[in-house]
């Protein structure tokens, strides 16, 4: 998508005059690339003024503009399909290795009996009496995600302007990010601990069986909880090792798991894969109630070569494995 001509910090009503009209004619080219009716009135509650050259209708016609891109980007996103791949930063993407803490740590411990050994430290670049880690392959994973026609967006806890920081020490362009969701993005639950919303991307337009989440820890909520109650989504989180600056190829198995998974309804196929599951918890609890023996009895008897007959009957085959499966994970 183009990007839109932005509004100087203090515009002049000419400029605000300029702008409206460039970003007017943008949206009505790509509302006609989209074949789609963008609305001329978003907001009837709210009539423009009708001397055109009055600032508030220029601030009136910015705020039709954003419900016009608004609505194309939602376009945008369900005609072409788009798959969203969710990334978390820290200890998914790169480690911030803080030796102060690591100090900290120890000292409460040992009060406690417990007695650390120090740790070598991970090389890498110093920041701010910090050591920055970016995990191996980096580079290359985006890169494929992106010739997968996967969009990335980033999803931390952490403040804006860590992020940028961490991601500019990393040499990742922000361009490559459709969103960028940090700390003002998340909610607080018990004891003031964040948690991320899948909400966000939900609103974007993306179905909840086209979003990948690869994150450490994933801590997911909704920000609007029923009755008080805050319930898990329905979406997939791909849970990856925790990366604390040493070498590893976790990335690349990475992959393999979203390669297996990018052109599915992740929702649909968990469903699926959970139904299987239970069909085969079925069949085994019938097996056992039969023959009056569990798992390890029939292994046994494979073992030992038991012979058939008309009160023998074969484990039920186990449940298929989920489709992005790894055995050298």
């Amino acid at each position: 998508m183009k990007d839109l001509p932005q509004l100087p910090a203090t515009p002049t009503v000419e400029e605000l005059n300029r702008i409206v009209h460039e970003r007017l004619k943008l949206l009505q080219q790509l509302s006609k690339e989209l074949g789609t009716e963008l609305e001329s009135n978003p907001d009837p509650t709210d009539p423009a003024t009708v001397e055109k050259d009055d600032l508030q209708y220029l601030i009136y016609l910015q705020k039709i503009d954003y419900h016009f891109l608004l609505k194309a980007q939602l376009a945008h996103i369900t005609l072409h399909n788009r798959r969203l791949v969710i990334l978390d930063l820290d200890d998914t993407l790169i480690h911030l290795h803080n030796p102060a803490k690591e100090k900290e740590f120890a000292f409460f411990a040992k009060l406690t009996g417990v007695e650390l050994l120090p740790l070598e430290p991970p090389e890498g670049i110093e920041y701010q009496g910090c050591i920055f880690c970016k995990r191996p392959g980096l580079e290359s994973f985006i890169q494929q995600l992106q010739d997968w026609d996967l969009d990335l967006a980033i999803y931390s806890t952490a403040t804006l302007p860590y992020i940028h920081a961490m991601l500019g020490l990393a040499n990742i362009d922000l361009g490559q990010f459709v969103k960028i969701w940090h700390r003002e993005h998340c909610g607080r639950g018990r004891e003031q601990a964040l948690f991320k919303s899948i909400e966000w991307a939900i609103a974007e337009g993306y179905p909840p069986g086209h979003i990948l989440v690869v994150d450490d820890a994933p801590e997911y909520q909704s920000l609007f909880p029923s009755e008080g109650v805050t319930a898990n989504q329905q979406f997939n989180t791909l849970r990856i090792a925790a990366y604390r600056g040493n070498p590893d190829s976790v990335l690349a198995l990475m992959l393999k798991r979203i390669e297996r998974l990018k052109d599915l309804d992740i929702v649909l196929q968990r469903q699926k894969e959970e139904a299987e599951w239970q069909r085969w918890l079925e069949e085994a609890e019938d097996y056992e109630l039969r023959t009056n023996k569990g798992l390890r009895e029939f292994i046994r008897d494979e073992v030992n070569g038991l012979k058939r007959n008309p009160n023998y009957k074969r484990y039920p085959a186990p449940a298929p494995k989920p489709i992005d499966y790894l055995d050298e994970e």
